[in-house]
């Protein structure tokens, strides 16, 4: 009984997690939806060539090539980039583990080796014998080159961490390796002997921006960029490595907002659900001692949980549309009534059976 409270306490969190994701969600939905007008009524598209003290303060569109007087270098392993952005991984081989719970509450942990450039915490892992490195002899790092600009623009650290470091340099020195006590093994500097990796191992890997061109949507400060606040508090501060106008960047948010909105509306629903399933946990332990009940029982209760919880998700996004959206919430309303008004004034009756035997 105290497993199922349990099981049942958890539904009603993960059910209320829901009704309150779905809430926030539609909220924020508004808020990007006329953050959006807003600014697409206020940008300017402006060239990158040329900085225009008048657009200060304004929210600007602009695209071109990013140039620097010096690229971004990795003085440790005496890395250049062609870049003005390069980025150092730094992975190491650890034991990960992974653990499942039946229905009878009983964990099982597997453990296999991999690489992460994230230091896994083994103290906690349920099983001894399978001990990570609580420290990496050198860590994952990021840098930038000097003078970094868009055409007249400076592009300021803030923004160049948007730019993306795909490009992996191969061309490495045996000589760096040999002093880092490691070799160079294709693309990458390891400590790895022929044996294969051990839980400890490194290699070492290189990234560079390889991006011809950039649009930046964001305030025009002076010679610089940043941040645009709307009045609905959304912030415009966007990079993209492509050649857009503003009109293009303003179509990409769109279409991110509609996605993000959709998917944390299914992740809203399943959550619900989830949550009313689990109040039938206890009756399906105990159908399930009879298998040919627990199909059915199983059966009957995901039905009424699937569909009892879509039913709720659906109210809560309604009233949801009512507290954020309620002008076009009532002319929904009025549209759904005078549907439901002229089918009844102007429907066919069926034909009596009289008629029809005539």
């Amino acid at each position: 009984m105290k497993d199922k409270g349990k099981t049942v306490g958890g539904g009603l969190l993960v059910f209320f997690i829901g009704i309150l994701l779905l809430w926030w969600n539609e909220g924020n939905n508004v808020r990007n939806l006329r953050s959006v007008s807003e600014g697409l009524k206020n940008y300017k598209d402006v060239k990158s060539t040329k900085v225009d003290s008048k657009n200060d303060g304004k929210l600007v569109a602009t695209s071109g090539k990013i140039t620097f007087e010096f690229p971004a270098v990795d003085s440790e392993f005496n890395i250049t980039s062609k870049s003005a952005v390069l980025r150092r991984s730094v992975e190491m081989y650890q034991w990960q583990e992974k653990c499942e719970s039946d229905d009878d509450n009983k964990k099982t942990c597997t453990y296999k080796k991999v690489w992460s450039d994230e230091i896994i915490d083994s103290s906690e892992f349920e099983k001894e014998g399978h001990e990570n490195p609580t420290t990496k002899p050198y860590d994952s790092e990021k840098y930038y080159g000097e003078d970094i600009k868009l055409g007249a623009f400076e592009m300021t650290k803030n923004l160049l961490e948007k730019l993306s470091t795909k490009k992996q340099i191969k061309d490495l020195s045996e000589e760096v390796a040999t002093s880092h006590g490691m070799s160079v093994d294709k693309a990458y500097y390891t400590n790895v002997t022929e044996d294969g990796p051990k839980v400890g191992d490194l290699r070492i890997s290189f990234y560079e921006n390889d991006s011809e061109y950039v649009s930046v949507l964001a305030m025009q400060s002076d010679s610089h960029f940043k941040v645009y606040k709307t009045k609905k508090g959304k912030n415009f501060f966007n990079l993209y490595e492509e050649e857009y106008n503003g009109s293009d960047m303003f179509q990409i948010i769109s279409k991110q907002n509609n996605f993000g909105k959709w998917a944390l509306r299914v992740v809203g629903i399943l959550c619900v659900i989830m949550g009313v399933g689990s109040l039938f946990n206890p009756l399906q332990k105990l159908a399930d001692k009879v298998p040919v009940l627990g199909s059915i029982v199983g059966v009957a209760t995901g039905t009424v949980s699937f569909v009892l919880g879509l039913a709720i998700s659906l109210i809560v996004i309604a009233i949801a549309w009512f507290r954020f959206r309620p002008l076009i919430s009532i002319g929904l309303i009025a549209i759904v009534v005078g549907l439901f008004i002229y089918l009844k004034m102007n429907g066919k009756t069926l034909p009596s059976k009289e008629k029809t035997k005539k």
